[in-house]
């Protein structure tokens, strides 16, 4: 059983775990109790480490609220409801079908270009449909959302600048690579961001899993025409563009999306 010494990491790890069990609603009818309880006990002039002490692990604690509910809904069907499991299944389902994209289109700039602006509108229109509504207001673009986006700017002015200018043997086997380390990342990132609950709303979760997605179509179109570095300039031209294009695409499907729902109640 992990000890815990302050309110905030008893109550992050708890609303972890309730975030696989209950809706959002219901998880801050809960959390709010356990807020007045900390409440209460500091008042009597315990600690909070006292306070810890005296409450259950939070894993225990939420299996003996769900057993208390006297819910019935089987732990699969719960796990599937979860948003944050949504995300990450929608995010394997975006990166695998990619890679088929990317594998068909066999080096075929303009289908695979197609494809994946196809791709991530589809995605978007999933999104709409799945999250449809939420508790919250328009708090802005969060500090990951703007250092993804400073990210791909870097990956554009990569391509218009210095890409180019690479003579190096092998610089497109190399540049791959590079890809397909970015790529990794970014899955991890977001598995991580998942994971801890960074994203206390649903739109949040989908707005940067979407972006995410978004981000890694560009990686690819950009892996998939890496061979136009030593072709024509007008060949090298459409690789630029058609990231731009597609950067440009995931934006304003982003925009659509957090206008579409921002300042919605519940």
């Amino acid at each position: 059983m992990a000890k815990f010494t302050s309110k905030i990491d008893y109550m992050k790890k708890l609303k972890f775990y309730l975030s696989f069990w209950f809706h959002e609603d219901e998880n801050a009818g809960i959390l709010n109790d356990y807020e007045e309880w900390f409440e209460n006990e500091r008042l009597l002039g315990k600690s909070e480490e006292q306070i810890c002490a005296a409450l259950n692990d939070p894993k225990e604690a939420v299996k003996k609220i769900l057993a208390e509910s006297g819910e019935s809904t089987s732990w699969t069907i719960r796990l599937i409801q979860n948003i944050g499991v949504q995300m990450l299944i929608l995010m394997a389902v975006y990166l695998f079908t990619g890679l088929f994209i990317l594998k068909s289109c066999n080096k075929t700039g303009s289908d695979y270009f197609y494809a994946a602006v196809v791709q991530i509108f589809l995605y978007f229109v999933v999104g709409m449909i799945r999250i449809k509504k939420y508790s919250g207001s328009n708090r802005g673009l969060s500090k990951l959302n703007v250092c993804l986006h400073m990210f791909v700017f870097m990956i554009l002015l990569f391509e218009l600048v210095l890409l180019p200018k690479i003579t190096v043997p092998n610089s497109g086997k190399i540049c791959g690579i590079v890809c397909g380390i970015l790529l990794v990342l970014l899955v991890l990132l977001h598995i991580y961001m998942i994971m801890k609950n960074c994203m206390q709303i649903q739109r949040d979760v989908f707005l940067t899993t979407f972006y995410i997605a978004g981000i890694m179509m560009l990686l690819l179109f950009w892996d998939n025409q890496l061979h136009m570095l030593y072709g024509q300039p007008a060949e090298y031209r459409k690789l630029v563009y058609g990231s731009i294009c597609l950067y440009v695409e995931n934006l304003v499907l982003c925009a659509v999306f957090f206008k579409s729902k921002c300042g919605r109640k519940e």
